[in-house]
């Protein structure tokens, strides 16, 4: 498997998200920003729109347009789809090139794609993993985060907790998503 060191990631964005999973993944990886144009949706491409995309291991598309998503399938890379207009699109991105990928969540990414960089992306940001430290009163004494959320906010969540009473609330209202 790929060093940390040496995974190159291309966070790719028409403007309009991605800012916070840029500044977090460049903590711990090569992370370059790559924008598209911001074109709505419902135009209609006769022609493939220019982009200049920087050899990476692994994208991160925050891209909104059908057409250009189905153009970063192409690069025949490992794809993680952020923004999907739809499943079917999803379908046929897979089917252009199998190593593209999409959860319901950015935080719902895990390690279990068969694809070795994506599986060592996703071992350090996806579904959010924690290590706890809890006194015998219930209260939270260290909180440290092992997966991080691409966006940060595990880290925000766990320094909330430090020092609070283990509590369905706080998690749930803090940390965790309650599960039915």
């Amino acid at each position: 498997m790929e060093e940390i060191n040496n995974l190159k990631v291309g966070i790719i964005s028409d403007g309009k998200y991605g800012e916070r999973a840029f500044e977090n993944i460049k903590r711990k990886f090569d992370t370059i920003w790559i924008t598209v144009p911001d074109l709505p949706s419902n135009l209609m491409l006769d022609d493939e729109i220019e982009t200049d995309i920087p050899l990476c291991d692994i994208y991160i598309s925050y891209v909104r347009h059908p057409d250009i998503i189905l153009q970063l399938a192409e690069l025949q890379k490992p794809l993680i789809l952020g923004v999907l207009p739809g499943f079917g699109l999803y379908e046929q991105a897979k089917g252009i090139n199998s190593k593209v990928v999409h959860a319901p969540t950015m935080c719902s990414l895990e390690s279990n794609t068969g694809i070795k960089q994506i599986d060592l992306f996703t071992s350090f940001y996806g579904n959010p993993i924690y290590e706890t430290k809890i006194d015998q009163n219930g209260v939270i004494e260290e909180i440290s985060v092992k997966r991080s959320s691409l966006c940060g906010s595990s880290e925000a969540g766990a320094n909330f907790l430090i020092k609070k009473q283990l509590s369905e609330e706080n998690l749930q209202n803090k940390l965790i998503k309650k599960k039915d």
